[in-house]
């Protein structure tokens, strides 16, 4: 505390301003907390080596992985096991994988930061709240690498054996939703992204509704996002006795029979109901009923929001008849499409007549693409495949919440080969990572001895001079 506690005051003294001040000051500090990191991760890598008598140690060699709160660099050894296999412990007891310059939490929050802004303002936001500079090819390549580790997680989940039927939760209710849009790819080319979304209902909070526990899953190719969506569920829910409500706009590829591959049979009865979306519904009784007397759209929607199918008819009747006296081609055609629309969605509508479908949160998918659509497609965006389908795994983590989680799962090792040398890298039982910036009071600080302060600047300045001054103390 007290080397940072002298560069302040000595700080304070040679600027004008505070926001000067700290613009000298956030430099300095991260070189002083940088020199700290490098000098714990050494020891660390010093303990993770003591009394392995099967271990040679090859060399020392140097990495800098840009953090945070700034760039580290450090040495770490070379180990050379029995076999002759060489590997850094320090760099697999962290996760560190070969040639990557920047830490997972660096990559995490620039792959956030991603999933709603273009890669220019990313670079622009990390320049100007972190010590170090990025460039926009850059955030580019390490969403993608974020994306694709998310993936790698994602399936070895799905390889694992689901959790015992006695750990997994059973619910009585659970409410699935899907739906699909179109991404502009490269080469004038168009794309299905195939959504599905997950939840136990909702909860009131405020004058908000918020769903419980949504999850929800996206990719380019349908199937598969309908079997991972499968497999998250038999993974985590007992669905022995869960009926599951599911909701569409009934278009290709998402028609009742589509999510019954979710559902049980319970007693003999298949415990599954589908609701056709009601926003999608609405706008078709608009659009086809346009012309029509306000008297008859009124009875058009009690009867088919009550499940009437036989006033529903007589109601198309008097349409028909309306359209052919004012002799409007395309009134009849509408009234034609509209009737032959409820007719094939029949099933879907009557539940909706059943009030206790309502504030469940059907309906809410519609409204969650913005956190897709406004990344991907508003901001007038041309993809390519690998680039999207990163991008997607990307967004999915940060709507679940799972991005950091996600991250801290994946492998510390790069190729199988690495994990035969050392094996999984023991971290010592007494190791404690805050003994090693604990600095004893008579200690005149080690950690800033090995630090050196540069400036661009001229050397009369006062933070030359101060930088100086510092580099000579030891």
């Amino acid at each position: 505390m007290e080397p940072i506690v002298a560069v302040a005051s000595e700080l304070l003294k040679s600027t004008e301003s505070f926001i000067q001040f700290e613009e000298g000051l956030i430099p300095l500090i991260a070189q002083l907390v940088c020199a700290a990191v490098a000098q714990a991760l050494e020891a660390f890598d010093a303990d993770l080596c003591l009394g392995k008598a099967d271990w040679q140690i090859a060399r020392k060699d140097k990495r800098a992985i840009q953090c945070l709160f700034g760039t580290v660099q450090f040495e770490r050894r070379l180990v050379t096991d029995a076999s002759g296999v060489q590997s850094y412990p320090l760099d697999q007891a962290l996760g560190l994988s070969r040639g990557r310059r920047y830490s997972p939490l660096f990559m995490a929050r620039v792959a956030e930061l991603s999933s709603g802004a273009v890669l220019r303002t990313v670079a622009k936001a990390v320049s100007a709240l972190t010590p170090g500079s990025i460039s926009f090819q850059t955030v580019g390549k390490l969403y993608q690498e974020v994306g694709r580790d998310i993936a790698e997680v994602e399936q070895v989940e799905a390889a694992a054996k689901p959790a015992p039927k006695s750990e997994r939760i059973s619910v009585p209710e659970l409410f699935i939703e899907g739906d699909a849009f179109e991404v502009k790819i490269k080469h004038h080319q168009r794309i299905n992204v195939h959504r599905l979304q997950v939840s136990e209902g909702v909860y009131v909070n405020g004058k908000r509704h918020m769903l419980i526990k949504r999850h929800v899953i996206s990719g380019l190719d349908r199937e598969v996002v309908f079997n991972r969506m499968k497999a998250y569920l038999e993974a985590r829910y007992d669905l022995t006795k869960t009926l599951i409500i599911s909701g569409s706009d009934n278009g290709s590829g998402y028609e009742p029979d589509a999510f019954s591959v979710f559902a049980r049979s319970h007693k003999g009865q298949k415990q599954h109901v589908h609701i056709l979306d009601v926003y999608h519904l609405n706008q078709k009784l608009k659009q086809r009923f346009s012309v029509m007397p306000a008297e008859l759209k009124a009875k058009l929607r009690t009867a088919v929001f009550s499940g009437n199918w036989e006033q529903v008819e007589l109601v198309m009747d008097t349409a028909e008849s309306i359209a052919a006296e004012i002799e409007d081609q395309d009134a009849m055609e509408n009234v034609t499409s509209l009737r032959k629309y409820l007719d094939r969605n029949w099933t879907s509508i009557i539940p909706i007549a059943d009030g206790k479908w309502r504030h469940t949160g059907l309906g809410s998918c519609e409204s969650n693409h913005r956190a897709y659509t406004y990344r991907l497609k508003k901001q007038g965006r041309s993809w390519s495949v690998d680039g999207l389908r990163s991008m997607l795994y990307v967004i999915d983590a940060v709507q679940n919440n799972e991005l950091g989680l996600k991250l801290s799962q994946t492998s510390m090792f790069d190729t199988p080969q690495e994990t035969s040398a050392l094996g999984p890298v023991q971290i010592p039982a007494d190791f404690k990572l805050k003994a090693l910036f604990k600095t004893e009071k008579h200690l005149d600080h080690d950690g800033a001895w090995h630090g050196v302060i540069s400036t661009q600047g001229v050397a009369s300045t006062g933070l030359a001079k101060l930088a100086a001054s510092l580099n000579q103390v030891g």
